[in-house]
């Protein structure tokens, strides 16, 4: 496995690539690293989106090809990271978990009301 090398950047974009890798549990050095897990993938779309969205610079937003200078990628694999966080992003955040309900205790009670009116 190859070792990250973690880019120069400015002290705010190190904050939201710190938040995001507490919050994900992951390292810097994954986050910036080539490996594509799931996981190391969503973080990294989060801090692009955080980064473009909240980092000022000059008064202008970070252009894509700087982002991906600071996270080690290009200016396509940034646009795709804004494309895919905004996509998962228009989703709910925590989806309610589903209820199975197990229709077998409806039946029973079912069968035994039909057999008390039937008698």
């Amino acid at each position: 496995m190859t070792t990250a090398t973690i880019p120069t950047m400015p002290p705010s974009v190190a904050d939201i690539l710190r938040q995001v890798c507490r919050s994900s549990a992951i390292s810097i050095e994954e986050l910036v690293g080539p490996q594509r897990l799931k996981a190391f993938a969503r973080a990294r779309f989060e801090a692009v989106y955080r980064i473009r969205n909240e980092i000022k610079i000059a008064g202008c937003e970070p252009s894509l090809p700087q982002i991906g200078r600071w996270l080690n990628r290009d200016h396509t694999s940034v646009l795709n990271a804004l494309r895919r966080y905004e996509e998962l992003g228009a989703r709910p955040a925590s989806r309610p978990a589903r209820i199975l309900i197990d229709p077998a205790p409806h039946r029973h009670q079912m069968m035994q009301d039909l057999a008390e009116a039937s008698a």
